[in-house]
């Protein structure tokens, strides 16, 4: 199963599109360097993490220090 995961920003912009390919279900660790798609570092603060699996989605918040 491929597991999609987009951050963004307070404004509602996608800054970062992270996909997995062909997981297997259970849990597994994300690690985030606080950088957007274009590899440039983004201002600490408040930012909204979707994961999107199959028909299932998820958003949490993130505070990038």
């Amino acid at each position: 199963m491929n597991i999609n995961i987009e951050i963004y920003n307070v404004q509602g912009h996608l800054v970062k599109n992270i996909i997995f390919y062909n997981k297997n279900p259970g849990e597994h660790i994300l690690s985030w360097d606080g950088r957007n798609n274009y590899g440039a570092r983004l201002p600490t603060g408040l930012y909204l993490a979707r994961l999107i699996s199959g028909k299932s989605s998820l958003t949490k918040k993130l505070i990038l220090k």
